[in-house]
């Protein structure tokens, strides 16, 4: 069976249309004249995250510093640019706010000091919060028990005492008493829930009150200025840039290089594994140096930069959306087939243009996507449904679940690195199951496989704990699992919803209006963290923030006054605290939850013993649209690996590339003075001297008179001989005679002369043949009568040593038929086979002869066209050079679109395709290597 990952976003597009349906992602909400499909993630780098903070601001990586140079440098541009007056100061450090004779960490003693004596008053308007919360009676006794911890300091914690508050069943009321007390108090009053819903407050030792900011006043290992010095920030921010991975395995990295829990970290949620993706990420206070060394590729596919001190942290949900930049790849169009490219780009141009128009005015069935169900066999939907009825051993056993067809594969090098993740994990599961060796299981579990390993150490010490064995795991994987439940039963009533009311807003639906005790309220089932110190969460709730808003059921009336609009409508997810619509889709939630197949559970019965499964509900709109203007562009390409948009890091390493060669450019201009005349001479006396020198011999030259001319001469031989003899033939003297014409000193060169030379030195004996050119009317003349000359006897010294090397083998042959004929006398061969032999052998002798013939001639004449040219180049036909580009041109659709924090790009994808043809094989490739 496929995984969910290959069903969900494999290559198969009628797979995926499959498992949309199992999940209820089923209907569109505007129609296409040109459906389209094409690839995305063929690399990671083609699909881009970047988080959108509460401020609208998009986040993006601006710089990576390597060590605390590079950061002093980032951190003194930031302040340059984030505060004006920081370029009023003269040169004098932005950070540096103290007088330069002052001990800071005096100063630091003395502040603190002084916020000790202030932070113990509290404020009016805050005892008139703990009053309404509590009721007066017991916030008195709270400010009265943090007041006696700050009076008498010397007394022991046990002999403060505590406060009782009475049990609050409303699991947001005490999520808010939570989080004020720690507010109001400053964090020196600690509350803590009991087994019935009863919170007590005790007061926080001064040691846990500073843990958090241990690091607050350390120095910097070189001893220089700490980062934000005059930065009063209890947190450090800082843009995490990733790479294919989880977000949750970045900071599992980071906090391991760094001794830290990742608890430690806090974010707004995770991001895709496989993309290139940017948010921002919070710490208790640390000293950014100690950070940096993690860009020297200690992480890989990991950077983090941009750091800055701020006074809160950074929770789950705490930005206002994401920007995604996808880039679709060999992208197809129906009733584009036979149609030529240019005609299927303007195509595609105008099609994308139009989808885009149609979202962006219409919207998007606000559907969950198809990754928050998981990527193995069983989807999270499944366990989650299992953990609701309480089979907890069922749970267990379906996230130990693996596809026994991967056991199959002896060696898994061959496999993509996911498929070999997933081979692994099967075997790991597979020896626990059989076996019960949790050591042997564990050194086969993938890095990533967290869960699993979780699961097993747990059960390997208690083997029938299964409930656990679920609460070991981290408290977002736990719940994303129950969540996952809900989001299924969401997606099916969004469908029913659409498929009975369209865009209608009809009587019994549910908006969303302003609660009149919103300033008590506070966040519902996304901020219950607070209650619980979790900062990293596997998808998230993904609810909309409904803080200060409560559930309306519309009237008739109301529906059709034209108040609200379709995008006004929202759903819940079930729980035990949210109203269902008052019409056909509130009975739709009781019959589809009651069937066997989804549970058999009631929507109104979602309270169960275990916090973490017990399930409030929330509410998300049943339309999603951009929070920003979109944009698209369609354009050609013809390799599928290449990178069409820059991420962050191409730009950052681009500008600093740039920056280098600048500040390399500049420094040489700086640092090479005028140098002087006298250092010039130092450097190149030997130079110099030379100079002179020459000089003087010039001159000297000049000042002689000789009437003897000067002549050069060169002779050019060839040799001719092929019997030992060494006879070689001098083919022509080349002589330049320069006269000196007296006073007026010009130069007459003297004709050359061509003289034939026959030499035997053996024998010593000579034959000259002395031929004198005669006078010629111009030089020019002259070189080509005397080129003409020197081909013609090359060319008979070729003709003489061809019929030289013919003889040769012509006297090899009658060699080799004499030993042959003989051998065959010896051994009584018939003479039919002995003349077949034979004549063979003159064959191949001929055929060789005249292979070696064309050969050297072949070689003569590039010789000669090498050298000079003297015979004139061969002219041959130009052959065709044959194409070595095989690619054909490909459609690549590049989107850019933003979205609040509960949708997902995926359904907008889908949206803007519009139906994908059921027999399409190209759709979406996220498991390419």
């Amino acid at each position: 069976m496929a995984t969910h990952t290959a069903m969900a976003q494999g290559s198969d597009a009628s797979v995926r249309s499959s498992f949309e349906q199992r999940i209820g992602i089923l209907h569109y909400v505007s129609q296409k004249e040109h459906g389209w499909h094409g690839h995305i993630r063929t690399r990671f780098t083609d699909f881009q995250v970047h988080e959108i903070s509460k401020a609208g601001e998009v986040v993006h990586l601006h710089d990576f510093p390597r060590n605390a140079r590079e950061l002093s440098r980032a951190e003194t541009s930031n302040q340059s640019i984030a505060t004006p007056q920081a370029n009023q100061l003269s040169g004098v450090d932005a950070v540096a706010t103290a007088p330069k004779t002052q001990d800071p960490q005096q100063t630091t003693s003395s502040k603190q000091a002084e916020d000790e004596d202030n932070s113990f008053a509290i404020s009016p308007s805050d005892r008139a919060t703990l009053a309404d919360l509590l009721g007066q009676d017991t916030a008195e006794k709270l400010i009265e028990l943090h007041n006696r911890a700050g009076e008498d300091k010397k007394l022991r914690l046990k002999d403060l005492g505590t406060v009782d508050i009475a049990a609050i069943s409303d699991k947001s009321k005490r999520s808010q008493v939570h989080s004020e007390v720690r507010r109001i108090f400053g964090g020196r009053l600690d509350t803590a829930t009991g087994e019935n819903g009863s919170i007590r407050a005790t007061v926080v030792s001064k040691g846990r009150q500073q843990r958090g900011n241990r690091s607050r006043n350390e120095r910097p290992r070189n001893n220089g200025p700490s980062f934000g010095q005059g930065n009063d920030g209890k947190f450090l921010h800082f843009t995490l840039y990733k790479e294919n991975r989880d977000t949750m395995d970045a900071i599992g990295q980071i906090a391991r290089l760094l001794n830290l829990k990742p608890s430690f970290f806090g974010t707004a949620g995770t991001k895709d594994r496989r993309a290139v993706t940017t948010q921002r990420v919070s710490m208790r206070r640390r000293n950014p140096q100690t950070l940096v060394s993690l860009n020297n590729d200690r992480i890989y596919g990991v950077k983090i930069g941009d750091f800055k001190f701020e006074n809160f942290s950074i929770h789950l949900g705490h930005h206002s959306g994401n920007e995604f930049v996808i880039v679709a790849k060999n992208c197809q169009f129906s009733g584009t087939e036979d149609l030529a490219f240019e005609q299927k780009l303007d195509i595609a141009k105008a099609t994308i243009e139009s989808a885009l128009d149609q979202v962006n005015h219409n919207g998007f069935i606000n559907y969950y996507g198809t990754q928050r169900f998981g990527t193995h066999q069983i989807g999270t939907q499944e366990i989650g449904m299992k953990i609701l009825k309480q089979d907890f051993e069922g749970a267990v056993q379906a996230l130990l679940s693996f596809d026994p067809s991967l056991l199959d594969t002896p060696d898994t090098s061959s496999l993509p690195a996911m498929r070999r993740e997933d081979a692994s994990r099967a075997r790991a599961c597979s020896i626990f199951t059989d076996t019960g060796n949790a050591q042997d299981a564990l050194s086969h579990f993938p890095r990533r496989c967290h869960v699993e390993s979780t699961l097993i150490r747990h059960l390997s010490r208690q083997p029938k704990d299964f409930v656990g064995a679920l609460l070991s795991i981290s408290r977002g994987m736990r719940t994303m699992y129950v969540h996952a439940y809900q989001s299924l039963v969401w997606n099916f009533a969004a469908s029913k919803r659409w498929e009975l009311f369209g865009t209608r807003v009809v009587m019994g639906d549910l908006v969303l209006v302003e609660s009149e005790t919103s300033a008590l309220q506070g966040d519902r089932q996304n901020k219950d963290d607070d209650e619980e110190m979790i900062h990293l969460m596997d998808e998230g709730p993904a609810v909309e923030d409904t803080s200060g808003l409560v559930a309306h059921v519309l009237t008739e009336e109301e529906a059709t006054s034209g108040k609200y609009t379709i995008f006004d409508v929202v759903l819940p997810s079930p729980g035990w605290d949210v109203v269902y619509p008052d019409n056909e889709i509130g009975r739709f939630y009781k019959d589809f939850m009651a069937k066997e197949e989804n549970g058999g559970l009631d929507p109104q019965d979602m309270l169960r013993r275990q916090r973490d499964f017990s399930l409030p509900g929330s509410y998300r709109k049943l339309m999603g649209k951009f929070i920003s203007t979109p944009s698209a562009s369609v354009q050609a390409y013809l390799n599928d690996t290449d990178q069409l948009v820059p991420t962050d890091l191409d730009l950052i390493r681009s500008r600093k590339a740039k920056e280098t060669a600048e500040r390399a450019s500049a420094q040489r201009e700086i640092s090479t003075p005028q140098i002087s005349a006298w250092q010039a001479f130092a450097n190149n006396a030997r130079e110099i001297d030379r100079q002179i020198d020459q000089e003087r011999a010039e001159r000297r030259k000049a000042e002689e008179s000789s009437e003897t001319p000067e002549i050069r001469a060169k002779d050019t031989w060839v040799q001719t001989s092929l019997d030992g003899s060494n006879k070689r033939v001098k083919i022509s003297t080349h002589t330049d005679e320069v006269q000196m014409g007296g006073e007026s000193g010009t130069s007459q060169p003297r004709g050359d002369e061509t003289i034939v030379d026959i030499e035997d030195k053996q024998g010593g004996a000579k034959e000259n043949v002395a031929s004198q050119t005669s006078e010629a009317e111009s030089a020019n003349q002259d070189s080509r009568d005397s080129s003409s000359l020197v081909s013609n006897i090359i060319t008979q010294v070729r003709d003489v040593a061809v019929n030289a090397i013919q003889l040769l083998m012509k006297a090899m042959r009658v060699i080799t038929n004499t030993i042959t004929f003989k051998r065959a006398k010896d051994s009584d061969m018939p003479e039919s086979q002995l003349g077949e032999q034979t004549s063979t052998a003159t064959t191949k002798d001929t055929s060789n002869s005249n292979s070696q013939s064309e050969r050297k001639q072949s070689s003569d004449d590039k010789s000669q066209d090498t050298t000079g040219g003297v015979r004139g180049a061969v002219d041959k036909p130009e052959q065709p050079t044959p194409s070595t580009d095989s690619n054909e041109k490909k459609i690549a659709v590049i989107l850019r679109f933003a979205l609040n924090t509960s949708q997902y790009a995926t359904i907008v994808l889908r949206e803007l395709q519009g139906t994908v043809p059921a027999a399409s094989t190209t759709e979406v490739s996220d498991e390419t290597p």
